[in-house]
């Protein structure tokens, strides 16, 4: 045929259909998605006062990221199909089939095969990457959205590879160049993912990516069909997200099975945040299979390619295994754990050495869509709120196993005995985390059970060392976690000095008191020669609960366009709408500099009080955690105090620490007895001169019958 454009304009013009099909796609997916806010009653919410539309509907789209996906695989994938046969058939004057739709009696057998190799690759390199102790793993439930998810990636492979191996790279086949055709499809291929989270935080990233490329188009030449590598492709990619939970080209998904980057374990081994086609073990199987079916001309069968990627296994284990034994990490430092319960799996006190922190937000027994899980079920709550600390963790790279303190809200004390016989089973022994509970309303109507967490993370693991030698938190959104965009999940607190600020109360309005309290907690970082960029969790005690979405919406405006730190709540009796105290980040001291292992601060225009402090600065190496602590026998308020603080006592004693050194204290009271007893009862026990930053609230219940006081306490060993 005659009249037909050169390659090159032809490939210019597959590029701007594919922008245009992805905006229009973009456009189409955003509107139908605000059909169905509108239709759900979002647009009453928003408009209600107070209430912003347009931000409401971007906080509820941000959470919506599956159902995104789904309406995008549909709605795209066959209107971009439609146009490319259009131009194959139009512009390049060849028939569709030969794009490798040709009919043929093994198409199955060419799938399946497809479909088993991807899952021996990704099975055999996430094999090496474990033995090489990259990574470890836990088994949880099946989600739902597991296989919902099937259909999306076989659409999302079946339109990279149509696009790619089918048109790309079979029109450089058509004037008989397909080597440079397996070049020049490789390259897009990497640059078609080079918009992905953590897609150049390493050079191991594009390597994989024009390898993986490279292999799927020699599969596409062998087969002479887009069966075979569309299945390799669908395989790969489920294989890693759903099924193991190791981010795919940096995009994380709900899995079955939670793949954790190990402490201490190399970058160019996991692959860091971007998965495993960012690490060198990947890259060594894949350069195997490639290097053995180019030797052998592309004459096997797919049947004879087991051997060639099996021995690739072999290959990548030994290039894998090879620099971990040249080069053995430094041990972890030691987490002591004090009192340990074997039958609640919980301790009394956890001790943890010099290394960054996890602080998760409150997580809440819900779904992506913010979608109350399992109504009036608190033992399936329990179960939804863990799976959600799990993912929350995953985003700073740290698991369950590494949780040195829990803190539960439990919306009746008569659910506290379920969650202790949940987390039993949950928790791992030897990695006993210190356990806390109060009784309070929760964020979303019908919660029975909330938490949130302290884990350790290592500064050794990719994420913990991006911030390892600094003062600045990072802040992470968990993937497959509801909220608004700008809300952190979790937050890494650096190793090093730390900041605990009691907590703070203006009056007002709760939307004014809200905005007044911020903006007097800025100006006791300011004191402190810090700013809110420092922050890593604000706790808020606020009544009521139910509207908590104004104070929600004054923190999404004190931040503005930046990202907000974890939020927790609790619900608390006072003549005042909200209290709030937090966390930060402190500058190291100067150089030389020896400060004590802990400050007690009072910023201008405070007084100093002989049971509280304002501010506590630590600096000392290690931080202790403490177990809720509860009265051993009921009694009226002076002897629940005095019990807690005897125990306070022989807990600091056993951490290595005194009363002398504590930083932070909570305390939770049911009534005015107990309230009016620990306020007395304080100077007995505390230096007047170093009382810990505290707060005080009193609330429905403390999570235990019969005590209606507990104290929560953070201390310096």
């Amino acid at each position: 045929m005659t009249g037909r454009p050169r390659l090159f304009w032809r490939l210019c013009l597959l590029g701007l259909v594919f922008l245009a099909t992805q905006v229009w796609g973009g456009v189409v997916v955003v509107a139908v998605m605000f059909g169905v806010w509108a239709a759900s009653g979002g647009m009453e919410a928003g408009s209600a006062p107070g209430g912003n539309p347009a931000e409401a509907f971007a906080n509820w789209l941000s959470s919506a990221h599956l159902s995104l996906l789904v309406l995008s695989a549909f709605i795209v994938t066959p209107v971009l199909f439609g146009l490319v046969v259009l131009l194959r058939r139009f512009v390049d004057q060849r028939s569709v089939r030969s794009l490798g739709f040709q009919r043929a009696n093994s198409w199955l057998v060419s799938v399946l095969a497809g479909v088993a190799y991807g899952l021996l690759l990704i099975g055999g390199a996430t094999g090496v990457v474990i033995a090489c102790g990259g990574y470890s793993y836990e088994i949880s439930t099946l989600p739902w959205q597991v296989p919902a998810l099937i259909p999306v990636l076989v659409l999302a492979a079946f339109q990279e590879e149509f696009l790619i191996r089918g048109y790309v790279l079979r029109n450089y086949v058509d004037i008989e160049r397909p080597w440079t055709g397996l070049v020049v499809s490789s390259l897009i291929f990497w640059l078609l993912h080079g918009m992905n989270p953590a897609a150049w935080v390493s050079p191991w990233v594009g390597v994989n990516l024009i390898l993986a490329g490279w292999l799927l188009g020699l599969m596409y030449l062998l087969s002479g069909n887009l069966w075979f590598p569309t299945a390799v492709h669908f395989a790969w990619n489920f294989a890693q997200g759903p099924l193991l939970g190791i981010p795919v080209s940096g995009i994380r998904m709900p899995s079955w099975i939670h793949m954790t980057v190990q402490p201490d374990s190399p970058h160019w081994l996991t692959g860091g945040d971007f998965g495993l086609e960012g690490s060198a073990v990947c890259a060594a199987i894949q350069l195997a299979i490639i290097a053995c079916m180019t030797i052998l001309h592309l004459r096997l069968s797919p049947a004879k390619l087991v051997p060639t990627i099996l021995l690739g296994v072999l290959i990548g284990g030994i290039m894998g295994r090879g620099p971990v034994d040249a080069a053995e990490p430094a041990p972890p430092a030691v987490v002591q754990r004090i009192g340990v319960d074997p039958v609640t799996r919980t301790s009394r006190g956890v001790v943890v050495p010099r290394t960054p922190l996890a602080h998760t937000a409150q997580l809440l027994p819900v779904d992506v869509a913010g979608r109350l899980a399992s109504p009036g079920d608190v033992e399936a709550q329990a179960a939804r709120v863990f799976e959600n600390l799990s993912i929350a963790l995953r985003a700073a790279q740290a698991d369950v196993k590494q949780l040195v303190k829990l803190n539960v809200y439990v919306a009746d004390t008569a659910h506290t005995a379920t969650i202790e016989r949940f987390l039993a089973e949950r928790l791992a022994t030897g990695h006993e985390p210190a356990v806390s509970y109060v009784t309070t309303r929760l964020p979303v109507t019908g919660a029975l059970v909330a938490m949130d967490a302290v884990a350790a993370a290592p500064a050794s693991n990719p994420t913990a060392a991006e911030n390892a030698t600094t003062t600045t938190p990072l802040l992470r959104r968990a993937p497959g976690l509801a909220g608004a965009p700008r809300m952190s999940h979790v937050a890494v607190l650096p190793p090093g000095s730390r900041i605990y600020v009691a907590g703070q109360a203006e009056k007002g309005d709760l939307a004014t008191a809200t905005r007044l309290t911020l903006e007097s907690l800025r100006q006791t970082l300011e004191f402190l020669e810090q700013s809110d960029a420092d922050i890593v969790q604000f706790k808020s005690f606020i009544k009521p609960m139910s509207d908590v979405a104004v104070a929600e919406a004054e923190f999404a405006a004190f931040f503005r366009d930046r990202a907000i730190p974890p939020l927790v709540f609790v619900e608390w009796e006072s003549s005042l709408p909200i209290e709030i105290e937090l966390i930060a980040a402190a500058k190291a001291p100067p150089d030389g500099a020896k400060p004590p292992a802990i400050e007690y601060l009072t910023p201008p225009g405070m007084t100093t009080s002989p049971v509280y402090s304002r501010v506590a600065r630590a600096h000392g190496p290690q931080t202790a955690y403490f177990a809720g602590l509860y009265a051993r026998s009921p009694g009226d308020g002076a002897a629940q105090v005095n019990d807690i603080f005897a125990q306070l006592t022989d807990l600091a004693t056993a951490s290595g620490t005194d009363l002398k050194h504590l930083a932070k204290a909570t305390y939770y009271v049911t009534d005015d007895d107990a309230s009016r007893k620990l306020n007395e009862l304080r100077p007995k026990y505390y230096d007047p001169k170093s009382p810990p930053a505290a707060s005080k609230a009193q609330v429905r219940g403390s999570g235990r019958l019969d005590r209606t006081i507990t104290l929560d306490m953070i201390a310096v060993p």
